[in-house]
Formats: C-alpha cells, sequence, structure tokens
C-alpha cells in the first residue's frame, strides 16, 4: 500500500493548525487531501476513523473543529508510526522511494556522510527488537539470535543497526558480539555514532567499536585512530594501533611505536609493521632476528611482504646450511634443542611468503629431507594425532620431532603457504616437489599440496587427483577403497596417506553466486584474532570434483555440505539426491542434524522416511524428537504426514523406543498439532 497521501494529509493537517481553524473551509488543499484518504476506509477500521474525522472537520457549523484537528493528527501519527516509516523534511537522496511495499529499503537523510537505509517493519515486530537490543533481560539473546534466523533483512534497517551500536556494550558478551559481527556486514551509516562519545580510555565496548570502524571503512578513518592514539590505553589503544595497518603511511608513526611502545603493546606495532610494504619497516626486525629470532618468527607469521619473504628465505638458508654440515660431520642429521625449537617457529613463519627466494630455499629443505629420509608416516603418526584432524581452523606451530619429521611438516607448512598466497611459483614448486618423490607414499606428502596447487590452476583437476590418489597394483580399486585403505589403519600399505591429504586439501572448497573458492581461517595469537583467507578457483566444481566426492563413501560428507550453495541449481539437485540417500542409511552416534540443513539449502521440499529412519537408529525422548522435526526439510503438511506414517510404527513399538508411555504419546501428538496450527 503506497501511504504516501498520509503524509501529504498530516502536512495538510499541520498546516491547518499554524493558519488556524478558521480557514479550514477555504483550504482546498486540504479538501483534495481528505478525498485522496477515503479509498482507505475500506482497508482497515483505524483508516475508516481517520476519514471520519478528517470529513466532520470539514462539515460546515462545526463548532468543535479544534478537537477535531487534534484528534486527527493524534491518530495520523499514532498510525504512521505503526507503519514505522521515517519523516523527513530534507529532500530524499536520488533513486529513493517513499513506497514501502516496493520491498526495497526507504533512504533518506543524507547526513553525517552517508544514508540511512530504512524498511518497512511493523512497529510490533521493531519495538521488541530493539528493546532487546538495548536493556538487560533474560531470554534478550536468545530473541534477537531468533529474529536475526528468521529476519536477517531487519538487521539492515537503521533504527536496528543504531541499537546494535548500543548492544556492542551489552554485559551478556554473546549479544555484543553477535551485534559486532553483524554491523561489520552493514554500510557505513552507523559510523558517525560509533565515533560519537568515542572513550579512548574505555574498555571492551570501545575495542569492539574499533573493530566495526576498521572493518567498514579501512584507512579511510586513519585520522581519527591517529587523534584516539594520543589519549588511548589498554586494549583500545593496541585495536588502535593495529588499525593503523589500513594506511601505508603510517610508517613512520609505527617506526616511533617500535622505540617508545612496553613488550605487549611493542608486539602489536611490530605486527603492523609487518603487515606494511615499506622497506623501512623490516630495519626492526633485522635488529630482533639477531636477539630474539624465534619471536621475530612469530610476529611475521602470516606477513606478505616483500622484504619478510627475504628475510625468512635468508634465515632458512643459514640454518639449513648448520645442518647440512652438522650433518655432514657426524655421518647423520644432528637437531639439537636449539635446533628443533628454531625450526618449530620458522615453517609457520615460512606461510605467506613467497618469491623466488624462498621456493628455491624450500627445494632446498626438501632436497636435504629426501636425503636424510626426515619422514614418518604422517597418517598414523600418534605425536601428530591432533594435525590429522582435517579443519578449516589452522594455528602458528610445526612439530618436526627429534628431527624426523622434518620433511612432514615442511609439506605440510606449503600446503598452508598455497592456503594464504596461491602464488604461481609456489603452486609449481608443489607439483615440480610431488613429481620429484614420484609414488613413494611414505616420502611423498606433498599431495595435498599439489591437490592445491591443482585446484587454483586452469583446467578440471579431477582425474589428475584419481589418477594419483589410486595407482599401483595390489591395492583396493578406485578411490573408496584408497578411503577405506587409509581409515583401517593399513600402515605400510601404499599410498594410505593419499586420503588423509585430498581431505586435508579438500577441506574448507565453497559455492557462491560468484564461483568456487577455498576459505581458511588462521589464528594470529599475537593480535589475538581469527584471519579469513579467501582464494579463488579457476574451475567448476559441480562436475566431474564432486562426482569424485559423492563416490567417496561418506567421508567427504562434512565437504559436501560445505559446498552447498542455493544459486549453483546443478550442485544442488546432484547433492540433494545424494544426502537424502545417505540420511536414509545414516548410523552414526552424531546427529543427521547437518544433514537437514544441508538438504533445505538444496531446495529439497519433502521428508519421506526421514523421520521414521532416524526412530529407528536412534532411541531419544520427546524433546530431543521436537528439535529434529523443527529440522525437517519440506513444509509443515510434509512434517504432518512424516509424522502419522511413523505413529503406527511407534504404537507397534518397533522404532521411538523412548515414546513409550502414554504421556509421550500425546506429546508426540502435540507435535503434529503444532504443525498444523503454524507453531513449529
Amino acid at each position: 500500500m503506497n501511504i504516501t497521501p498520509l503524509y501529504e494529509l498530516s502536512s495538510r493537517l499541520r498546516n491547518c493548525m499554524i493558519a488556524g481553524t478558521n480557514l479550514v473551509m477555504e483550504d482546498f488543499r486540504l479538501r483534495r487531501a481528505v478525498e485522496d484518504i477515503k479509498p482507505y476506509a475500506k482497508a482497515a477500521p483505524v483508516f475508516a476513523k481517520l476519514a471520519e474525522l478528517t470529513g466532520q472537520l470539514l462539515e460546515p457549523d462545526r463548532d468543535d473543529r479544534e478537537e477535531l484537528l487534534l484528534d486527527s493528527i493524534t491518530l495520523l501519527d499514532a498510525l504512521l508510526c505503526t507503519q514505522a516509516m521515517v519523516r523527513a523534511d530534507e529532500p530524499a537522496t536520488a533513486g529513493s522511494t517513499t513506497d514501502a511495499d516496493a520491498g526495497k529499503p526507504v533512504k533518506r537523510l543524507p547526513q553525517h556522510g552517508g544514508t540511512y537505509s530504512v524498511k518497512n517493519i511493523p512497529y510490533s515486530q521493531l519495538c521488541p527488537l530493539i528493546e532487546a537490543l538495548t536493556t538487560s533481560g533474560a531470554g534478550h539473546y536468545a530473541y534477537v539470535l531468533e529474529q536475526h534466523n528468521k529476519h536477517p533483512e531487519i538487521f539492515l534497517d537503521y533504527r536496528v543497526r543504531a541499537a546494535m551500536v548500543q548492544a556492542l556494550g551489552a554485559a551478556y558478551s554473546e549479544l555484543a558480539d553477535s551485534a559486532e559481527r553483524w554491523l561489520k556486514d552493514g554500510g557505513s551509516d552507523v559510523v558517525w555514532l560509533l565515533k560519537k562519545d568515542f572513550d579512548p580510555k574505555g574498555k571492551k565496548e570501545m575495542v569492539r567499536r574499533v573493530h566495526v570502524i576498521e572493518a567498514i571503512c579501512g584507512a579511510k578513518e586513519n585520522d581519527f585512530y591517529v587523534s584516539m592514539l594520543l589519549q588511548a590505553e589498554k586494549e583500545v589503544r593496541e585495536e588502535l594501533i593495529l588499525a593503523l595497518g589500513h594506511e601505508p603511511s603510517n610508517i613512520d608513526l609505527l617506526l616511533e611505536l617500535a622505540q617508545t611502545e612496553s613488550r605487549g603493546m611493542k608486539d602489536k606495532v611490530l605486527y603492523t609493521l609487518a603487515c606494511n610494504d615499506n622497506e623501512a619497516a623490516a630495519e626492526p626486525f633485522r635488529k630482533l632476528l639477531k636477539k630474539k629470532p624465534v619471536h621475530a618468527f612469530e610476529l611475521l607469521y602470516l606477513s606478505r611482504t616483500g622484504w619478510a619473504s627475504q628475510l625468512i628465505a635468508e634465515c632458512m638458508k643459514d640454518k639449513l646450511a648448520q645442518l647440512e654440515q652438522k650433518a655432514a660431520d657426524a655421518g647423520q642429521p644432528i637437531f639439537e634443542d636449539e635446533d628443533i625449537k628454531y625450526w618449530e617457529n620458522l615453517l609457520p613463519a615460512l606461510i605467506g611468503k613467497s618469491g623466488a627466494q624462498i621456493e628455491d630455499v624450500i627445494m632446498e629443505a626438501a632436497v636435504f629431507a629426501d636425503r636424510w629420509g626426515l619422514y614418518t608416516n604422517v597418517v598414523f603418526d600418534e605425536d601428530n594425532a591432533q594435525r590429522n584432524i582435517v579443519s578449516a581452523m589452522y594455528g602458528r606451530g610445526a612439530v618436526i620431532g627429534k628431527g624426523e619429521k622434518f620433511g612432514n611438516e615442511l609439506s605440510r607448512t606449503l600446503q598452508l603457504m598455497l592456503r594464504v598466497n596461491p602464488d604461481a611459483g609456489l603452486c609449481r614448486l608443489a607439483l615440480k616437489l610431488f613429481d620429484m618423490n614420484g609414488e613413494n607414499d611414505e616420502r611423498n606428502t606433498y599431495f595435498g599440496a599439489a591437490v592445491l596447487a591443482k585446484l587454483y590452476g586452469s583446467g578440471d583437476c579431477t582425474e589428475w587427483i584419481k589418477a594419483h590418489a589410486a595407482f599401483g597394483s595390489g591395492r583396493r580399486s578406485g578411490i573408496v577403497g584408497q578411503i577405506i585403505q587409509s581409515f583401517t589403519g593399513a600402515k605400510n600399505t601404499e599410498g594410505s596417506g593419499r586420503m588423509i591429504q585430498l581431505l586435508q586439501a579438500a577441506t574448507g572448497i565453497k559455492c557462491t553466486a560468484e564461483g568456487w573458492s577455498t576459505e581458511s581461517v588462521f589464528y594470529n595469537v599475537i593480535i589475538g584474532r581469527e584471519i579469513k583467507y579467501i582464494q579463488s578457483i579457476p574451475q567448476r566444481l559441480e562436475g566431474n570434483f564432486t562426482d569424485m566426492l559423492i563416490d567417496g563413501a561418506g567421508y567427504f560428507d562434512d565437504i559436501i555440505i560445505g559446498m552447498v550453495c542455493e544459486e549453483n541449481k546443478e550442485l544442488c539437485e546432484k547433492v540433494e539426491e545424494y544426502l537424502y540417500k545417505r540420511v536414509l542409511t545414516y548410523t552414526s552416534k552424531g546427529k543427521p542434524v547437518k544433514y537437514f540443513t544441508a538438504l533445505k539449502k538444496c531446495g529439497c521440499t519433502h521428508c519421506d522416511g526421514l523421520a521414521v529412519h532416524y526412530l529407528k537408529v536412534f532411541s531419544l525422548d520427546i524433546w530431543a524428537f521436537r528439535y529434529i522435526v523443527e529440522q525437517l526439510p519440506g513444509s509443515s503438511q510434509d512434517k504432518i504426514d512424516e509424522l502419522m506414517r511413523a505413529y503406527p510404527l511407534i504404537k507397534s513399538g518397533k522404532i521411538g523406543g523412548g515414546f513409550k508411555s502414554e504421556g509421550n504419546e500425546n506429546m508426540y501428538l502435540g507435535l503434529v498439532d503444532e504443525l498444523r496450527m503454524g507453531k513449529l
């Protein structure tokens, strides 16, 4: 409904208040505005009442026009408030609209360097959300989270975003952290609010404000960072120092701070310098490498600057020369405790680095490891068990034992380097190292890095992966056979580690409307933050590659589920068919809710057999089952049909062992009633 006539009537009634009621009968504009709202009288009783009041106002010989005018304005203002619109006297910006029913935001009020996005939200929905964001109380966070899950578009409304700024200081940290995350995803409309009343000596709320400002504005707010730094203390000062890294011209200020700040704060300064390409930033690190090389490696972790690559390459080359000399003298490689500590911090410092010097020194290290057999079977190495878990979260660290795992960590490091910086030279190096080790599985731990190199290259990588994941004679054929061998403890079986490496390489593959990519999250302990790296994959993986994962006996399910993208119809059709079959045969101890979520993302519109199978496999109480019913794909009627199919089996005792009591049976039927009434 276009409510522009209501605004016009509001304007005419206010003019009438100024001019006086004696002139009402002569005001043709007011009469026209009253006529324009008469069609609305049929829409709702409140509109009918408004039409009645304004009509009486224009009747001749009325002696109560003052009361009628006040009643009309009061009712109209209340009506406009419930429509949750904004009254603006300033001209609307280009491209804005007053037609809230168009489904697009109303953009108005060009103040503070930006525009406000306002959506047509019922006041009954807006008011409790703002209250939950700005006040404390039991259940507030749960309500906010529920609203965000159901109506994420509301959180782009300026009024809600303004409330989220206030929520940054919420006593309930989960609410404050969520507000920070959601504000980062929006525009710059709230930046002026974040800067208003900013307290550089404040605590966690001010830290979150800095996080949001730098996430939205980056270097654009550099003057703000510098001005606040003068008085900032503790955590706020640390975050402002990190924010200085958005502007390369801050190099002189950072070098000055590196001389004056204390140890904890100085680490933040040095980390920020490590991200600056200016050669002058390298000088503090040259000094630190001579005194405390391990600490310097910690600070250079994930740095992608050219000078950092050069420094790390030089350190690695010098240390390799020392190892070579010790090995030549002793007839075997010697890793003293100091050497182990050095290498376990130097190898992670390679992540982010690239260039010819880095490639050369990695090749030199790989040749050294190969010459002395510094490899172990990475799949079944108990000391490295935690490092074999497939995860998209990576931390800084390496484990080389007494040196016997040096080659394993070198290959693992190369895989992580490609996730952060898939440089063409590094990709060629990964493939060269894989080819150099041939089909010796014990030493050829470069398969994971080679898979990533193939993914980041052009052309379909699937056939190459299949060819090198399953080769040789006497082994179980096909990719499924390789997975089974890898997970059954066949320690001496040729190729037993390839599938683990494939799982590691494929972890984090994502599909979006823009295409395919890998997503990897690295935790940097120096700054206490997670850093996400998204690298584009210039291939279409919904075809042969997805078929290969589907052929993987269920071991790639988490990767397949993570790939689901509503916009990719070919992928969704293929994955939906596979996941539906999988969940109908699911017998794992873990509950298959992740499969239901993926099926819904794929557009699955039915749940035939899912509840029946679930109750056959799992014994659970009615409350746990209620949650499962909520997560099932399909409409409410589909869920009702499935529950009724399961009901006679429950009654006969064939399934649903936890529902045997009469009370649980009644609650089960209550779920059906809730679905019918739309409450579940």
